[in-house]
């Protein structure tokens, strides 16, 4: 469920930065805002499938295919906190008064998404690492299968799963 939402949120806030207001165009510091809010989203998101290739792979981006991560180890973790305090700081740092009220809804969600990511470090599933239905090593079973999200159409393919 969590990953639908982020999809979705991907989604928004790629719709969201891409105004066709000309409004923005015209002004100088809300083009500059726009366009930092466009590079901090997209930059957040780049570095959230190298944190988490197996999502990469989910949305049809197999750059990452040969990456398997271990979000349990306290060096992931401490990672994905760092980059998602390091972007909700700089979209802190934006002025929003000069954004287009798409670019403040982009704005506004992506920090919100961003704040729940921090607050979920509350509570401690890492140290939860199995239970019945979800669980790193069913998961791997479930991408090796072959019915998985993983593609197993070439030679490369085969390659990139083995060496993850």
């Amino acid at each position: 469920m969590r990953m639908l939402l982020s999809l979705g949120l991907a989604a928004l806030v790629s719709a969201g930065c891409r105004s066709s207001s000309s409004s923005v165009a015209t002004e100088p510091s809300a083009a500059s805002a726009g366009e930092r809010l466009t590079q901090l989203v997209e930059g957040h998101f780049e570095e959230t499938l190298v944190l988490n290739p197996v999502r990469a792979t989910m949305i049809g981006d197999n750059r990452y295919n040969d990456r398997f991560t271990n979000s349990l180890s306290d060096e992931h973790r401490a990672r994905r906190r760092a980059l998602h305090e390091r972007s909700l700081e700089a979209a802190r740092k934006l002025d929003t008064a000069t954004l287009s009220p798409e670019q403040r809804l982009t704005h506004t969600l992506f920090v919100q998404d961003v704040e729940e990511e921090l607050a979920e470090e509350r509570f401690p599933q890492h140290l939860l690492p199995l239970n019945q239905f979800y669980s790193t090593p069913n998961f791997f079973v479930q991408l090796g299968s072959g019915k998985g999200v993983h593609p197993f159409k070439t030679v490369k393919d085969y390659e990139d799963f083995l060496s993850s």
